[in-house]
Formats: structure tokens, C-alpha cells, sequence
């Protein structure tokens, strides 16, 4: 599978090429919503959580925090959070580990929610290694079953109250989405065998549940979806309060006053400044389903599980492209798990006609496009030369329908 064309359709689809963080506010789809509003909804949030980790790696582990006079919180230092984070400053130090580090636990936090969003065949068979028969969204050849996606069950209960001490539909499906999520975050983090030897202890897995848990508990209380999501009048500031058996509890001021936590409270006071709204991310969603109607991809006669396939996520990648940016805040998207979509854009002859028409005649400028804008692919070419040759025309027709080019 050509990933290369799914990581160009991830840049244009969202617009990361943006340097400036876009505004939280906007409006809202009313209830009821469906699938493709919640997934654009989910994407959203897993990419302002890669986002936000992001400022913490790049800026508070590395620069520390300013005091905030308001609230009377001190300064904290970055080696305070390094400390406090336990992590080694050995490792730190050491440019290779650290960067290691920073691709291991950046790619975690693309897992986030993956059972939401991800409907890949190859994402659904591997897990039935561990779902019941019963439970299983495919058979062993990848045909549907007549199960419902994860997507489909929490689209119909978006909004609603449900009722967590029977066994209902609801909770059913929430419980099943969390032990996939589960499954998924320990089967990563447990797998250290191609990390530098010191970066396999326990520690790093620790911190990256803690890391993964500060973004999350931020982009909810700040998202102003979450509320209509959870049907919530507000939602709980992570940095003040804490659950203890379903209960939301105060904070106790000095674990207030603890460098991970105050961190958390900066990373909180920040979010406006670092989040992407929902109406953005459906702006892209509508400008990429137009540059694909625009080759001959129409995605609205498609089956519908195909179509939530056709639609990129940020999801466990190993290939990446760099985009340049004046702030901390680098944005480098990652992807993969998407083989199904190759004989979806493939299938169209008119897609097929106007990507090899379009070769020779866009080769020059996809040239200089990717040295203007300083723009590193690290992506790994496939073999054949046909297929290449047409997936780069149709970036360039994409990137071009966006005014990229």
C-alpha cells in the first residue's frame, strides 16, 4: 500500500500547512449527529492531543513554565518537570534518545481513541485476537459481520445520558471501546524491543499513560463539544479535580502546587491558542471530499463503511511529513492502516486518466512546491514505477484544487 498518498491527503485535508493556531470557537452541529459529523468531531480531538503534546515536549519539558501571579503559582523550571515526570536527564541530554523518545510517545498519542475512528479491515481483524466471536466486527476473511461498528454505537448514543449501572446498548458499547483502546495503548507501549535499551524501562510507558491522560483530560475540558458529546453543563478541569470512585473531587493545594499538575494548568490556559475547532476541522473535511469529487472519487455513492475509510485519520504511523512552522509548535502528521483505500481512488478511471495525463506536466512544479515551502517527505517509494508516477500527480492535482500549488 502507497501510504505516501494518504499522508499528502492527511496535509490537505486538515490544512496543517497553517502556521498559526486556529480559534476554538465556532458553531456547532445540533443534535442528533451522525457518523461523519463524529468522526470529524473524534479526528479533531486526537489531532489537538498530538498538538498539545507537542507544546509540552517541545516547550515546557524543555523551557519550563512561567509563575502565574492570578492563581499564585510559581515558576517552574524544566528540569522540575523532567523530575517530577521522572524522566532520567541523562536521557534528556542525549540528543538521539530524547528524539527517540519524542517518536515513541508522539506516536502513542496518535493511538488516542483508535477504536472511534479507525475502521481499516486490517484494523478490525487484529482485533479478534482478542474479542470474543460474538463481539467481532469481522470474520477471519475481513467480511463485515453483522455487528455494528464502535463508530456507529457511540454515534447513537452522542448526547445522550447513559445510564453506566445497567447493561444497556450504551454502556455496551462503551465498554467494548475501551477495552479495544486498552488493548491497543498496552500492546504498544509493551512493545520496546526497537528502543535504545534505555529506553525500556517501565518508566517510559509510565509516562507516556501520564502524558496521554493530561492532553485527553485537556482537550475535553477545553474542546466546547465535549459538553453537547457528554451532555454535561461543564466539563471537569483535570488540573483542579480528580475522580475517586465516580466522584469528581477538589485537588488539595499542594498537589495543585505539583510541577505535573501545574503544567497541566498551563497547558489548559493555553488551549485556545493551540486547539483546532470543530468548524475548521469540517471546513477541510468538506474541501477534501471536493478535491476528490474533482478527480472522480464521489463519496457519497459509496458504501458507507467505505466511505468512513476514504475520510484520513491520525492514526499509528511510521511515515511523517514536516511542515514548516515559525512557532514551538511543529506539526507532523502521521499515518497508516489504510490498504483500502488504494482500489477506492484507483477505481476511478477518470482519477487514473488524469493523474498519468498529469505526470511529466507536474513533476517540475511538485519539485519546486516541496523546495519553497521546505516541505521533507520521509516516506519509502514503492518499487514499481506506474503507480508512483500516478499517486504524485494526484497530489499535485490536490494540492493544487486547494490553492497549494
Amino acid at each position: 500500500m502507497h501510504k505516501f498518498l494518504f499522508v499528502l491527503l492527511l496535509f490537505v485535508f486538515f490544512g496543517f500547512g497553517q502556521t498559526q493556531a486556529q480559534s476554538t470557537s465556532g458553531k456547532i452541529p445540533k443534535l442528533p449527529w451522525n457518523e461523519e459529523q463524529y468522526l470529524i468531531h473524534m479526528n479533531n480531538h486526537i489531532n489537538n492531543n498530538v498538538i498539545m503534546f507537542d507544546e509540552m515536549f517541545d516547550n515546557y519539558l524543555e523551557h519550563g513554565i512561567p509563575a502565574n501571579k492570578a492563581e499564585k503559582l510559581p515558576a517552574v523550571t524544566a528540569k522540575q518537570l523532567r523530575k517530577d515526570l521522572d524522566i532520567p536527564e541523562a536521557v534528556w541530554k542525549d540528543p538521539k534518545l530524547k528524539s527517540q523518545l519524542r517518536t515513541h510517545l508522539r506516536k502513542f498519542m496518535t493511538l488516542h481513541d483508535a477504536s472511534k475512528v479507525n475502521t481499516s479491515t486490517k484494523f478490525l481483524l487484529q482485533q479478534n485476537e482478542y474479542l470474543a466471536p460474538a463481539e467481532r466486527f469481522v470474520d477471519s476473511t475481513g467480511k463485515r459481520t453483522k455487528n455494528r461498528l464502535v463508530v456507529e454505537g457511540l454515534t447513537d448514543i452522542f448526547g445522550k445520558k447513559i445510564d453506566q449501572t445497567t447493561n444497556n446498548p450504551g454502556k455496551i458499547t462503551i465498554d467494548l471501546q475501551n477495552r479495544i483502546d486498552d488493548h491497543v495503548a498496552q500492546k504498544y507501549l509493551n512493545n520496546v524491543d526497537h528502543l535504545d535499551e534505555r529506553l525500556r524501562g517501565p518508566w517510559v510507558k509510565k509516562l507516556g499513560l501520564r502524558l496521554e491522560l493530561i492532553v485527553d483530560k485537556t482537550e475535553r475540558w477545553g474542546n466546547p463539544v465535549s459538553k453537547v458529546e457528554f451532555n454535561k453543563p461543564k466539563m471537569t478541569r483535570g488540573s483542579r479535580f480528580t475522580y475517586v470512585q465516580g466522584k469528581e473531587i477538589p485537588r488539595a493545594d499542594v498537589e495543585i502546587r505539583r510541577p505535573e499538575i501545574m503544567m497541566q494548568y498551563h497547558l489548559e490556559e493555553n488551549y485556545s491558542k493551540l486547539a483546532n475547532s470543530y468548524e475548521d476541522a469540517d471546513r477541510s473535511f468538506k474541501s477534501f471530499f471536493k478535491s476528490l469529487k474533482n478527480i472522480g472519487v464521489d463519496h457519497t455513492k459509496l458504501d458507507p463503511i467505505r466511505k468512513y475509510e476514504l475520510i484520513p485519520l491520525v492514526q499509528n504511523g511510521d511515515r511523517s511529513i514536516n511542515l514548516p512552522a515559525p512557532s514551538q509548535t511543529r506539526k507532523v502528521l502521521l499515518l497508516q492502516n489504510y490498504d483500502e483505500l488504494e482500489d477506492i481512488i484507483s477505481s476511478s478511471p477518470k482519477a487514473k486518466q488524469s493523474m498519468l495525463e498529469a505526470t511529466k506536466r507536474q513533476k517540475a512544479k511538485l519539485a519546486k512546491y516541496s523546495t519553497q515551502k521546505e516541505t521533507k517527505l520521509n516516506l519509502k517509494r514503492p518499487k514499481t514505477l506506474a503507480v508512483p508516477a500516478m499517486i504524485k500527480c494526484f497530489e499535485v492535482n490536490l494540492l493544487k484544487s486547494m490553492g497549494g500549488i
